[in-house]
Formats: structure tokens, sequence, C-alpha cells
């Protein structure tokens, strides 16, 4: 991955698409996250999308922004979106943006996978 930028792998199973990012999500990559994240979304139609952050390295506002987007789109269609494993100042972003309020943070991919199995 070159420095500065993002990886984003796809995994879908029982109805949840997990995307897993790797690096910086800021103004220079919004538009391949976008991209990518909405031909998987139209590819799979889940039913429940988990956004893990373990391998975020940096978030800014573009990035933030990004993330309430495809929220906000999921929720009106009635799919559920979850995040996990933001650690350091990713974390802290999401936090006091307020993102964690509207969008459930979870330690581990596991957790929210669990929580998200418990909602059907």
């Amino acid at each position: 991955m070159p420095i500065g930028g993002l990886e984003v792998e796809s995994e879908y199973a029982d109805g949840v698409l997990v995307l897993r990012l790797a690096g910086e999500l800021d103004v220079s990559t919004v538009e391949e996250f976008r991209r990518r994240a909405e031909e998987s979304i139209s590819m799979t139609r889940p039913r429940a999308v988990l956004l893990s952050c373990r391998r975020l390295s940096f978030l800014d506002s573009s990035g933030l922004g990004v993330i309430l987007g495809r929220f906000r789109r999921l929720q009106e269609r009635g799919v559920r979106m979850v995040t996990a494993g933001a650690t350091g100042r990713v974390k802290t972003v999401l936090e006091l943006s307020g993102v964690g309020e509207l969008i459930p943070l979870y330690d581990s991919e596991r957790k929210a996978i669990d929580a998200l199995q418990e909602v059907g």
C-alpha cells in the first residue's frame, strides 16, 4: 500500500458486509472509499454493514463525512451500520465527532458481528 493510501477489502457472509479499511481515510482517498463501498453494497444488498477500522491509521473530516454519508444512505434502505476495531486517534475522532452516538462502535469485528446477529 502506498504511503497515504487506503486499502478497502470487502467480505460478505450471512447478510453482513464487512468493509475492512487500512491506511488513511482522508480528502485524497474518500472518493475511492465511496466508490468501493457503493459497489460492494450494490452487489451484496446486505442487511448490515460493518466498517472495520482496526488497520485505519488516520481519519479526517472528509473521512467522517463519507462514513456519515454511507450511514445515511444505508439507514434510508433499512440497513444497519456499525464500526469495529478503531483505536488511537481514529477512535478519538469517531467519539469526539459524535459519530459513535449514531453508529455503534465495537472493540472488535467479532463483538460487532455478534451484536448484529442478536438483532437479526
